[in-house]
């Protein structure tokens, strides 16, 4: 009887998912209610994988018309929610009992065997296994949980060949970047049949924030000095890496070492108005960051500072500074009100320290 039901499920999930998604004839209507139901998401915290994961568990009833609102501001998370194999994942752990769905919510690591999985888990699992290219005969089990602060990792495991372990794993809640989040709204344009209004980035004119000018810095960043400590050379090497990258093809990288002397930073000014409250965002990735010499554990950042029309600071700046030593893609975020008398803000990318870091995806929102 619980094979029984197991197929049943498997065959519910493969009409509902694996047929494609059906296209509308027309967008959807956005009503208050859906704008209403939108914003309850878009204002929960999205700054590490198990926070974007509690929203994409929180949308999964989310109606067509609050998925399209909701596309405004995540079009990532909508991309997800609509798309058949990251959605059957989500559908997966939201079908983990209780007591192993509250672990996942808290950003633990959580194993399941076949053994431990009641019928609707393994109809799920089975669905995964079909769109992913496993035996299902041949699984062994399924591990949810973050992988790196930068993902949500579904992975499954299988015998292969010799009795050789083989994976497979699925990337959900990845994390919002200018180019992957324009790749989600070419998606999302054909799944609605329209295209879905893009509000952050819409108001401030920030250029170029992954880089993708080419193989040398644009003119819209600007090398401004940040510090000396003494000798006016050397100075840190800034470049744009093409190997590396969390957006798009190129990051900025910095490097420096315990004979570096001058340090520059990479800025960009923007036009902003007094009382707007603005979020700055950016990635950041490092390789043996270290202190050494004069330097100070707190230059490595992302900052904002506010500065009349004439380029003269109205206040002091607001910062978020970065760990040391090595690490992945990270997230760099500032929110802060544009005091009096600001007429521009400066975004600033600085590491002042000995090793290497990049940045890349840098955002700038009006939020209020």
């Amino acid at each position: 009887m619980v094979v029984d039901m197991r197929h049943a499920l498997t065959i519910l999930f493969c009409v509902l998912f694996f047929s494609g998604p059906a296209l509308a004839d027309r967008p959807p209507i956005v009503d208050a209610a859906a704008e209403s139901q939108a914003a309850q998401i878009s204002r929960m915290s999205d700054g590490d994988p198990v926070s974007r994961m509690q929203m994409l568990l929180a949308a999964r009833e989310l109606s067509d018309a609050a998925l399209f609102a909701l596309a405004a501001t995540h079009p990532g998370l909508v991309e997800q929610l609509t798309d058949s194999t990251y959605r059957t994942a989500i559908d997966y752990i939201g079908s983990l009992p209780p007591p192993e769905l509250h672990r996942v919510r808290q950003g633990e690591t959580v194993i399941r065997t076949l053994r431990s999985m009641n019928s609707t888990e393994q109809g799920i699992v089975e669905a995964l296994c079909e769109a992913n290219s496993i035996k299902f005969k041949k699984f062994q089990a399924m591990r949810v949980g973050p992988l790196e602060g930068r993902i949500y990792r579904v992975e499954m495991t299988s015998t292969g060949k010799k009795k050789s372990t083989v994976s497979s794993e699925i990337a959900l809640a990845w994390p919002g970047t200018p180019e992957r989040d324009e790749e989600s709204r070419v998606i999302l344009t054909r799944y609605f049949n329209a295209r879905p209004s893009q509000i952050n980035n819409s108001v401030l004119p920030l250029i170029d924030g992954s880089f993708e000018a080419g193989p040398a810095l644009s003119e819209d960043w600007v090398l401004r000095e940040a510090l000396v400590l003494g000798p006016n050379v050397p100075v840190n090497d800034i470049d744009i890496d093409t190997r590396n990258a969390i957006d798009g093809r190129y990051s900025l990288r910095f490097h420096a070492d315990d004979e570096t002397r001058r340090f520059n930073m990479v800025t960009q000014r923007i036009t902003v108005v007094e009382g707007m409250t603005i979020r700055a965002r950016t990635q950041v990735m490092s390789d043996n960051l270290r202190v050494e010499f004069q330097q100070r554990p707190t230059d490595v950042y992302l900052a904002m500072s506010f500065l009349d029309i004439y380029g003269t600071p109205v206040a002091p700046p607001k910062r978020a500074v970065a760990r040391l030593h090595s690490h992945t893609w990270e997230l760099l975020e500032i929110i802060a009100p544009v005091p009096a008398g600001a007429d521009l803000i400066q975004l600033e990318l600085l590491s002042a320290v000995s090793g290497t870091a990049w940045f890349d995806g840098v955002t700038l929102e009006l939020v209020k």
